[in-house]
């Protein structure tokens, strides 16, 4: 249902945009105080409940959602911040929102309306909560455009009950008996984890035991576990309870997350289940790396993974009751309005002639006259940003595993190749293309991703990128860039894990690349993959990037970085094609594994590079104070005497660091260089050369051997070859260097 400040604001036609400045607003007033807002939220109002909702999400309950007195904010600190209105609103049409989800605008008719707390919010908060900033869209269509999604199935008030696993069953037959993408890889027992969970005594035994597959081999399929650890874990398998672990493991001893996840599994009718704290020795290093370097397999067989997605620990649930209200479809008929003074549809957005006499409250049956709410990010803030998705482990999980059925803190979801769905929408949103970008490990799903990103591109940039019906292996390179994006804004416990966690996504991708892994580049690509950039977090409230010696990954490697990475990665042939110049040739790369797998932990990592290489210095004085930032807008580099003409201009450069910038590297004691990587005209047939490189430390091994470290990247913008790097480098002298 909708209150009458919401049922008002979808009934306007009057378009705006977001506005701070009430001398010259251009947006309306929905809630002008917080009572009628929480009068709202009691009586369940739809938009209300899910303003709410995203506020708890958003700040974990660390910041209660602020209430108005006296036309003042005021937050638990006590101050009160002057504003006039509690929320607002201002409605669009056309194009994509601020905020694009899998829910669009599907006829000239539809609308979006944006809710956002008003003016001056941002100052009625802790100075440390960063982005507390709310702003929520809703997608309104026709009912009749988006009918065939709905479900005439109610839903439970609990996820534990018969009609939820009904449908996760019914979902699961469809997956198993219709999807050819996801049965193209069918589960054997030709692979079987080292151990696993036998789940056959529950019911007669309360217990379960674990079953060593070396000795006793498994007959049957299995499911496994995605979770959050959180602080201490107690169940755990250790050299020292190896035994009893095989002879009976006491359901009612384990947390409640495992105990839930072992009745899933046995009501969706499987025996066996795969739980990495049961069945990895957590005291034995050996095991974990020989297991950890398993993970591919053991994702990639296993029927279906459980996430406990709403769980930040062992001691959080799967089953979860929830406010049906706040899940269900909204639908609403703008001819009941609930008063004879709101203000009506207009002719131009509903093309009706306006009513002179006020209808009746009583809403009619779904029809012509009745719309469709949904909250636009409804996947992207109610799925993705759950605690499970925050884990940098889980990433690999969720894509390596052909079906993943997740226990968010609202509802179930699922998620294969063919189907993202959920018990408000189990046939899934109108845009799949938002949700498949996230699970593009299959060529099929690749193509499909790609075509609708090249078609959203802008001609400059959709000149370089391959053809939809390219080879697979530059589509593939292209979805890589995009993993190692989503991957690397997730939080990682152990920093030397990076890789490890990584690797069974390399393992996935390497059969559609068909080459060679290098601590999460390629060799086919490492032009356009030594060229990643870390992106910046700090105004999204995370912390500044940092690179991390203990990561286990060479300086050249991203994953050497603590941040979040962007990276577009073209094979040097492609690049070639398109006319680039390449300014560098890779003569050899060296690996040094920390275990037995190349595509894990390294103890170190060289590639020699035949380059220019030119002395460079960030200068610094009084008057630049304001670039002691890990991005330089406008860097300040001495190239050296007759290396560039000093006819460079300060912002035709840009870089970006992979630390702050600290008081030791200014300066020619810094011993910082640059290397161009590779040039390439911004317009076919003309335009500015962009030229794109690293800027490196000069280092010393302990014997004494000169060396280099990636330190930021840097592009280059210059008319004409005289003033570009590119013509500079081709002339310059070349020398073989090591990259470590």
């Amino acid at each position: 249902m909708l209150c009458s400040a919401c049922h008002t604001a979808l009934t306007t036609d009057v378009e705006g945009r977001m506005c701070w400045d009430d001398h010259r607003p251009q947006d309306f007033v929905h809630h002008p105080t917080s009572v009628g807002f929480y009068k709202a939220v009691e009586s369940q109002c739809y938009i209300c409940l899910t303003l709410l909702y995203q506020w708890e999400q958003k700040f974990r309950l660390r910041l209660p959602f602020p209430r108005h007195l006296d036309n003042g904010i005021t937050h638990k600190s006590g101050e009160k911040i002057a504003s006039r209105y509690f929320t607002r609103f201002y409605l669009g049409r056309g194009g994509r929102s601020m905020t694009p989800g899998p829910w669009i605008t599907s006829t000239d008719e539809s609308y979006y309306i944006t809710i956002y707390l008003g003016e001056h919010f941002s100052n009625a908060v802790k100075p440390s909560d960063n982005l507390s900033f709310l702003l929520i869209t809703f997608v309104v269509n026709p009912y009749n455009e988006v009918r065939h999604l709905l479900s005439n199935l109610s839903m439970s008030k609990n996820t534990a009950d018969l009609a939820s696993f009904s449908l996760v069953q019914s979902w699961l037959n469809d997956c198993l008996n219709k999807h050819s993408i996801c049965n193209e890889h069918r589960a054997t027992t030709e692979f079987q984890p080292t151990r696993i969970l036998d789940l056959s005594g529950i019911k007669s035994r309360g217990q379960a035991n674990l079953v060593d597959t070396t000795k006793t081999a498994i007959n049957s399929t299995y499911a496994t576990l995605s979770h959050c650890w959180g602080g201490t874990l107690h169940a755990r398998l250790l050299k020292q309870n190896v035994t009893e672990f095989e002879q009976e493991i006491r359901i009612s001893k384990l947390p409640t997350v495992y105990r839930e996840a072992i009745d899933i599994a046995l009501q969706l009718g499987v025996q066996y289940l795969w739980i990495d704290s049961l069945c990895i020795m957590q005291d034995d290093e050996a095991d974990w790396l020989r297991e950890s370097s398993r993970m591919f397999d053991i994702y990639r067989n296993a029927m279906f993974n459980i996430g406990a997605t709403g769980a930040t620990d062992g001691n959080g649930h799967c089953f979860v009751d929830r406010n049906i209200n706040l899940l269900s479809p909204c639908l609403f008929n703008p001819e009941s309005e609930p008063t004879a003074t709101k203000p009506r549809l207009r002719d131009r957005l509903f093309k009706r002639k306006p009513k002179t006499e006020p209808s009746s409250t009583e809403e009619s049956p779904p029809g012509d006259s009745t719309w469709h709410v949904v909250e636009e990010g409804f996947w992207t803030d109610r799925l993705h940003q759950q605690p499970l998705n925050q884990r940098a482990w889980v990433v690999q999980e969720r894509l390596i595993s052909r079906r993943m059925i997740h226990y968010a803190r609202d509802q179930i979801y699922w998620e294969c190749h063919e189907l993202h769905a959920c018990e408000a929408y189990p046939k899934g949103p109108q845009e799949m293309y938002e949700l498949q970008a996230l699970k593009s490990v299959h060529m099929d799903v690749i193509r499909k991703v790609f075509a609708r990103q090249l078609e959203e591109a802008p001609e400059r940039t959709r000149r370089l990128l391959p053809k939809v019906d390219g080879p697979s292996s530059e589509l593939a390179l292209m979805a890589w860039g995009n993993i190692v994006g989503e991957y690397s804004k997730r939080n990682l416990t152990v920093a030397k894990d990076k890789l490890v966690a990584f690797s069974g996504l390399a393992k996935l991708m390497q059969g559609f690349v068909q080459d060679q892994y290098v601590a999460g580049l390629w060799r086919s690509g490492m032009t356009m993959g030594l060229l990643w950039v870390v992106k910046h977090s700090s105004r999204e409230g995370k912390p500044y990037p940092s690179r991390t010696f203990d990561s286990m990954a060479p300086s050249w490697s991203w994953a050497s970085v603590k941040g979040q990475i962007h990276t577009v990665v073209l094979s040097d042939a492609n690049l070639k094609e398109k006319m680039a110049y390449i300014h560098i040739t890779i003569q050899d790369i060296t690996l040094n594994p920390l275990g037995n797998d190349e595509m894990g932990a390294l103890n170190s990592g060289v590639l020699k590079i035949k380059c220019s290489l030119w002395p460079a210095a960030f200068l610094n004085d009084d008057t630049r104070e304001d670039y002691r930032d890990n991005h330089v807008a406008v860097p300040f580099f001495d190239l050296g005497i007759g290396s560039v003409d000093y006819d460079f201009t300060v912002k035709e450069f840009d870089c970006t660091l992979d630390n702050l910038i600290g008081p030791n590297d200014f300066g020619p004691a810094a011993n910082l260089h640059v290397m161009p990587i590779m040039s390439i005209e911004q317009d076919e047939g003309g335009g500015p050369i962009i030229t794109q490189g690293l800027i490196l430390r000069q280092i010393k091994d302990p014997a004494g051997q000169v060396q280099y470290q990636r330190f930021g990247y840097f592009q280059h913008s210059a008319k004409g070859n005289i003033f570009s790097l590119a013509g500079k480098s081709m002339d310059f002298e070349h020398k073989v260097i090591e990259l470590v």
